[in-house]
């Protein structure tokens, strides 16, 4: 049998073994076993797509002859790695190897996919109440000693019952806000939104959120060097509460 060609004997899953730890085609590294992307923590079932699209046999395709245009590098727990290149072709070969294989559309998505895409969706998650201030450009929201108190500065002719509950529902939403996805353009600020957390021991913390304008089922938001997309209702709710 060892003297039949490559393409009759090859291994037909990109990776024979099962990874602890990845470099991705953009160049971050991705701890299986920790459930890292980069500094991010990632989502269980998006790493667990890429490491079935990794074991999934593919066909065999012939080598390409021009050069790789991305690179995967899939370590196993003893240290052994082996590096993917991926050719603009959608095939992928052992680095070395002089046959290819041709994933299936799916699985090829997969393994091109960007490292955020990896993340958790989740952003983060704070109790509710340790939310205690909210910004909207110049409007300051104070919560109160009371569950569902809050104070306004400056404060509005008429006190507006519906701001409590538009706040706690925004409060609601951005203890624990989970990603729809991400944008690609720069997104132009209409509202910047901080939020001061205050815990029950420790200093207090702020997060900052750069509101754009909504999207017909979405809300970008500018977070630290990424642009994101939130439920819209945040969208709404921000540009109900400032004026």
């Amino acid at each position: 049998r060892l003297q039949q060609p490559p393409a009759a004997i090859v291994e037909r899953r990109p990776i024979p073994f099962e990874p602890t730890h990845i470099v991705l085609a953009d160049g971050v590294a991705l701890d299986t076993t920790a459930l890292r992307a980069g500094d991010h923590p990632a989502e269980p079932a998006r790493v667990a797509e890429l490491l079935a699209a990794l074991a999934a046999p593919a066909e065999v395709a012939a080598l390409p002859a021009a050069p790789a245009t991305q690179h995967l590098v899939v370590t196993d727990h003893t240290g052994a790695a082996i590096t993917l290149d991926l050719f603009a072709e959608h095939v992928i070969a052992r680095h070395g190897e002089p046959i290819a294989l041709r994933p299936a559309p799916g699985a090829w998505n997969l393994l091109v996919r960007p490292s955020r895409e990896l993340r958790d969706v989740t952003l983060w998650l704070e109790e509710p109440t340790t939310i205690t201030t909210v910004r909207i450009d110049d409007v300051s929201y104070q919560r109160g000693a009371i569950l569902g108190d809050w104070s306004r500065q400056p404060a509005r002719a008429t006190a507006d019952p519906a701001d409590a509950k538009l706040l706690d529902a925004l409060v609601g939403t951005l203890t624990a806000p989970r990603s729809l996805g991400f944008v690609d353009d720069q997104v132009p600020v209409v509202h910047r939104v901080p939020l001061v957390i205050t815990p029950p021991t420790g200093a207090p913390s702020e997060r900052v959120l750069a509101l754009g304008a909504p999207l017909a089922a979405s809300c970008p938001v500018r977070l630290d060097r990424d642009s994101i997309l939130l439920p819209v209702s945040v969208c709404a709710q921000v540009a109900a509460l400032a004026k």
